[in-house]
């Protein structure tokens, strides 16, 4: 009888979760093994952010000793724990089950504020101890303190709890592998293309002896090829920089069809505003490689001037970001909304916003709702628009594309009840171009209900500006009315999402760079990318 191979982990909650999932998996394939727990100087040293603290590995190292001298046949890793140069005799041999690479905030009741941003008040002492997380934490909202969080997921949540903090940021992984009881406090999940995540975050990994090559053979098909590649972009970036632990460095990667989109948001120092870029290539290493280069440039960009359609808040992170880099920002809305009234609302079991507009413009004729009707929205912006009225949304996605998130939506409704058409009220504009309604084909009873429209609004003079970036297709063909003699040869396009993507090019507008996601920040990341990688 062959005898159980030896799973090296560390001794927390969650790494015990995860050797035993591991444990599992190995289990289906006929091997059977034990769990020995192994003490990390990242479990040792708990008074110190990881920052301060010497040396690379924190949760590696002891498990990677124990591996070379043969105490344990393999070791369970977070795979952003791992370093990118691992040593020669040990391998990774499978990378899987990648969960939700993003961060949760987690807010204490006392601190909920709808009104503020990620639904937090102002001047809030905010918990974690990673530099990435203080870094683009503080830029997304200056008015709040970060102070150091150390110790297990529960025992964090246990600090929250107890009003040492008024908020803390988790990753979204943990948390669910854990099933841990946060009904006690408000949970906003983190978009990883806003709030960009750790390098390989989510993801496990098997590590086991080079020479072991009987072993690698029956593990190596735990490996799952699309989490491989996707953290293949992410620590190669990592690995282009020289970066660990201590270095601002956020990188979530997707795969769409062939290619790879990737976020990244780097500074040299916690202090410093970090540096956004968004990349989309075929080649995890050519990804890495073009970023990298990038992120480590010292040429001095040329000062841009950007026009956009819409106000501008000079205290928000975008219009900050941009000002910081050079860039000019001039904004004015092309468009003017008209309130158009409605009645009592009709019975229907879901409302569904596709805009922050319809869900002002629906909710400032203080309507009654029908009882246990649901909430759908389309973006964070419309959710957190939705939770400036005090609702809570049933359904929401982080997906960028309107149509995956029609596609989510419907699958949500088949899902909920196979055998009910249910009833579906869409306040919106009277331009709407339809994109979720245009999904729900199999059935659902569908009620439109105008409640705005738009109209073009007369600006004196639109400035010459290298970009004009766009929010909405209405502000474009009002935009082509008035600047019909612009050389568009000379200026590039940005839209804010695919539907006003569209709206550019039906107006024959070859180069467009559209925002991967939906918002002002989306907009100022596609013209950094811009400049720094020309894409």
């Amino acid at each position: 009888m062959q005898k159980p191979l030896i799973i090296g982990t560390r001794g927390s909650d969650l790494a015990l979760w995860q050797a035993r999932f591991t444990q599992e998996k190995l289990s289906a394939l006929g091997i059977a093994s034990e769990i020995k727990i192994i003490k990390t100087q990242g479990d040792q040293i708990q008074n110190l952010s990881f920052d301060k603290m010497e040396g690379k590995g924190f949760f590696t190292k002891e498990l990677e000793d124990a591996l070379l001298s043969g105490t344990i046949d393999l070791a369970v890793h977070s795979l952003k724990d791992v370093e990118t140069q691992v040593n020669d005799s040990l391998c990774l041999v499978a990378i899987f089950d990648r969960q939700e690479s993003s961060d949760t905030l987690l807010i204490h009741k006392n601190a909920v504020d709808l009104h503020k941003p990620f639904s937090l008040k102002n001047g809030a002492v905010v918990g974690t101890s990673s530099v990435r997380r203080q870094n683009q934490w503080l830029f997304l909202r200056p008015d709040c303190q970060v102070k150091t969080l150390r110790g297990n997921v529960p025992t964090r949540v246990e600090k929250l709890a107890l009003g040492e903090y008024d908020a803390i940021i988790l990753a979204s992984a943990g948390l669910a592998r854990l099933q841990l009881d946060l009904s006690a406090f408000r949970v906003v999940p983190l978009n990883p293309r806003e709030f960009v995540s750790a390098p390989a975050q989510g993801a496990l990994a098997i590590q086991i002896r080079q020479n072991d090559t009987a072993l690698q053979e029956q593990l190596k098909v735990l490996n799952n090829v699309e989490d491989d590649m996707r953290t293949q972009v992410e620590r190669g970036i990592l690995q282009e920089i020289g970066g660990g632990c201590q270095v601002p460095l956020g990188v979530f990667s997707c795969k769409d069809y062939k290619q790879f989109k990737t976020w990244v948001s780097y500074s040299k120092t916690v202090e410093d505003m970090p540096l956004r870029l968004y990349y989309t290539g075929e080649n995890p290493k050519e990804i890495a490689q073009t970023i990298a280069k990038a992120l480590k440039s010292t040429d001095k960009k040329q000062a841009k001037t950007v026009f956009i359609s819409r106000e501008v808040d000079e205290t928000s992170p975008w219009f900050r970001y941009l000002a910081h880099n050079g860039v000019q920002v001039f904004g004015e809305p092309l468009i003017e909304i008209i309130s158009v009234p409605f009645s009592a609302v009709p019975d229907c079991d879901w409302i569904f916003f596709n805009s922050k507009n319809a869900v002002e413009y629906f909710f400032n004729r203080t309507p009654k709702l029908p009882e246990h009707v649901k909430i759908g929205v389309l973006g964070d912006a419309t959710l957190h628009a939705l939770h400036a009225w005090g609702k809570e949304a049933d359904f929401s996605s982080m997906l960028a594309e309107p149509k995956k998130v029609a596609v989510a939506f419907k699958e949500l409704l088949e899902l909920e009840n196979p055998k009910k058409s249910p009833t579906v009220l869409f306040p919106q504009s009277g331009e709407s171009l339809r994109t979720v309604q245009s999904e729900l084909t199999f059935g659902a009873k569908i009620i439109e209900l105008t409640v705005y429209r738009t109209a073009n609004k007369s600006v004196e003079s639109i400035p010459d500006a290298d970009y004009y970036a766009f929010t909405s297709p209405s502000n474009v063909k009002s935009f082509f009315v008035q600047k019909n003699n612009l050389n568009y040869s000379k200026h590039k396009m940005v839209a804010m999402g695919k539907s006003t993507y569209d709206a550019l090019k039906d107006m024959g507008i070859l180069q467009v760079l559209q925002a991967e996601k939906p918002s002002e920040l989306g907009i100022a990341d596609a013209i950094m990318s811009d400049l720094y990688l020309k894409i």
